[in-house]
């Protein structure tokens, strides 16, 4: 009788997490307009969720990233819990599922299979709100596990041997964001290259910065960042510490500069960017100088 009951409730999980299709219209954004980066907003009386992008560009084995902030407000006690839909090939990934005051940032990454049909596709974010948790610590702990099912598990289990009393009150209504990934046809040809050019910047980092750490030797998965865009090569490489960007001029001195970018993971903005000229000189820019295109 035990083993039925955990078949059942893992059967439930996997249902759950199952990815369904949706697609709009394939549509390509103009390619020149440098944007600021655009927000996707949910707003009730309790907290506020934002997306800091909306939309992002990909290609068949490349990647991406939109990160998710909660901010509570003056009568939010509980927390907020996370569901994504999208289709499997984008192999979409929340690395929370569970927000509350103590953990207000998530991210969503993909990482596109190499067989994904070129067209936009969209991820559906939706968001409820559980007030009067005795659990939440509970939940804390397991988010740090980052194993995604078991936030589901410990909750679905707290009603269901408490008859949903004491432990979760839901919101009446689930709230949803809309995100959008488009596919091009484009490759990460030029990684090696590319990695020569973060590691340049890397050594020069790690010397005059060192209250950032070490970033040689990491695993880093990288992708292009903005596929389909030509003279300035943008790459972002990603690891369990940091999302690092780098663009560079793809032509002769004096325009062939190079610029990197720093995201701690887990926080909302950059905290840090540098730039080295055609000749060497490298110094610290502001992060407003970082080039952004696309909304992202």
């Amino acid at each position: 009788m035990k083993k039925i009951f955990i078949i059942f409730i893992i059967g439930i999980f996997i249902v759950n997490g199952l990815g369904i299709e949706i697609v709009v219209g394939n549509y390509t954004k103009e390619e020149t307009q440098i944007l600021s980066p655009s927000t996707q907003t949910i707003n009730n009386d309790k907290y506020e969720i934002n997306s800091k992008y909306s939309y992002i560009r990909s290609y068949p084995g490349g990647g991406g990233i939109f990160i998710i902030k909660m901010t509570p407000k003056n009568d939010f006690c509980g927390y907020v819990s996370l569901q994504i839909n999208a289709d499997s090939n984008l192999n979409a990934v929340l690395d929370k599922h569970i927000l509350n005051k103590k953990s207000q940032i998530a991210e969503l990454t993909i990482q596109p299979n190499e067989q994904i049909e070129l067209k936009t596709y969209e991820i559906k974010l939706t968001a409820t709100y559980h007030k009067n948790s005795k659990h939440i610590k509970f939940i804390n702990l397991i988010n740090k596990i980052r194993f995604p099912f078991l936030p589901n598990l410990i909750s679905f289990l707290f009603r269901r041997f408490n008859n949903g009393q004491g432990y979760v009150y839901s919101s009446d209504i689930n709230q949803e964001l809309v995100l959008e990934v488009e596919m091009f046809d484009w490759t990460s040809e030029n990684l090696a290259n590319a990695t020569i050019k973060r590691d340049e910047l890397i050594n020069w980092i790690e010397t005059e910065h060192p209250e950032f750490g070490i970033f040689s030797g990491k695993n880093f998965y990288a992708y292009i960042t903005y596929p389909a865009h030509l003279i300035v090569e943008h790459w972002t490489f990603l690891y369990n510490k940091w999302e690092m960007r780098i663009c560079y001029h793809v032509t002769i001195p004096p325009y062939n500069w190079l610029m990197i970018c720093l995201r701690p993971r887990g926080e909302f903005d950059f905290v840090f960017a540098a730039k080295r000229e055609y000749n060497g000189t490298t110094y610290e820019i502001p992060i407003s100088d970082y080039p952004v295109f696309y909304g992202y």
